[in-house]
């Protein structure tokens, strides 16, 4: 299977002064319904303008990652309310193991696939994909974190570090392969967006106790939030870099 990483409509925007201004940022959505899982670069992202398409791309990905967190963020709500009622809980820890690498392959890159010309296998494929890179990150970071082990050689620092480095490469090579002399341009961003979002994946950890006067169950999907939203925000957004340099390939 060929994996294309050029979208494949670089046709010009009609012109409207209002929506076409750089600040116009709800325009990055306009007539989503026919293009979302089209096979062809947004139109809205469609602009002569770098600023404008840079600007763009970051609201419409930015957008889409918080969507991924939202979604995490609600199955992890799912899991603790399933455990408490005493239920079968069908879940099993997957809502923190697993899903939210699911969640990130269905609302950001399985869209994005389709943009930079991706066939629909390729995009399905992407799902899984994300899964598996995210448990790899999971797997990378339970050795350095100190919850997991009172060894005084453990890091919050580091464990950040590698599940963000293994997350960020992970998801770049395969959303931007690597024979592409462009992808450089995009695994580098995405490499630091990991790690930063990671970051905040450890020092959460560190302080997980609940304020005074906020509920248990509040302050576990604030938690999540404030896990994920780093990390999925930061990296689908330079993830979606590809598009803003597209018209120049």
């Amino acid at each position: 299977m060929s994996m294309p990483t050029t979208p494949l409509d670089d046709s010009p925007l009609e012109s409207d002064p209002a929506l076409d201004h750089p600040w116009a940022l709800w325009a990055a959505f306009r007539g989503m319904r026919s293009w979302f899982f089209q096979r062809r670069l947004p139109p809205t992202l469609n602009h002569p303008r770098f600023a404008v398409r840079l600007l763009r791309m970051l609201t419409l990905m930015g957008i889409l990652g918080m969507v991924s967190v939202m979604a995490t963020t609600g199955t992890i709500g799912l899991e603790e309310v399933l455990n408490k009622s005493g239920v079968n809980n069908p879940l099993h820890g997957m809502a923190f193991m697993i899903l939210p690498g699911v969640w990130f392959g269905l609302c950001v890159l399985a869209p994005l696939s389709r943009w930079q010309g991706r066939n629909w296998w390729l995009t399905i494929l992407a799902v899984p994909i994300s899964a598996g890179v995210y448990w790899c990150a999971v797997l990378s970071y339970v050795p350095f974190a100190p919850i997991f082990s009172s060894s005084s050689d453990r890091s919050w620092l580091v464990a950040g570090l590698a599940a963000g480095a293994v997350g960020g490469l992970g998801l770049s090579i395969w959303m931007n392969p690597p024979w592409r002399w462009r992808a450089a341009w995009v695994t580098g961003p995405t490499l630091l967006a990991a790690v930063c979002g990671s970051l905040g994946f450890g020092l959460f950890f560190n302080n997980n106790e609940p304020p005074t006067g906020v509920p248990e169950a509040l302050h576990h999907l604030l938690f999540a939030a404030a896990l994920f939203a780093p990390f999925h925000i930061s990296v689908a957004m330079a993830l979606g870099l590809r598009l803003v340099w597209s018209r120049s390939e």
